[in-house]
């Protein structure tokens, strides 16, 4: 049988990550205490509607590791707007270790290889959003 590639993973994994209620509250209680500027920055922002950009943009980055050309323009599209609110490029390894660390509270299934898929594509993600 042919193993899963690090896309149907890191797909499965954030379908699993995403039913749990308390993905996003874990989210960003991760996100926040990694750095006092990124818990600044988040001070009067309303929480349900950044919820929905993050899950937006964790398909967009998905998408875009599958050469989809719409999610790398919307990529490119919140990468500028990262920008304009001039928001640190190294925030980025911030977001990626919050993640990685939210998925392995909620995906009952993570484990070492479930890791490296998402590694792999947010890295992906993350390395093209920095060139812009």
């Amino acid at each position: 049988m042919e193993s899963p590639s690090n896309q149907e993973l890191l797909n499965a994994s954030l379908r699993r990550s995403l039913a749990k209620s308390y993905f996003f509250p874990t989210f960003y209680d991760h996100f926040h205490s990694s750095s006092p500027e990124i818990s600044a920055l988040f001070d009067k922002t309303n929480m349900d509607s950044l919820n929905k950009m993050m899950e937006n943009s964790l398909f967009h980055i998905i998408a875009a590791s599958e050469s989809n050309w719409d999610s790398e323009q919307e990529l490119i599209d919140i990468a500028q707007s990262h920008k304009a609110m001039n928001i640190k490029p190294e925030f980025y390894k911030y977001w990626e270790l919050s993640l990685l660390a939210t998925v392995a509270e909620c995906d009952e299934e993570f484990n070492e290889e479930t890791r490296t898929a998402w590694k792999e594509i947010l890295s992906r993600g993350i390395q093209f959003m920095s060139e812009y």
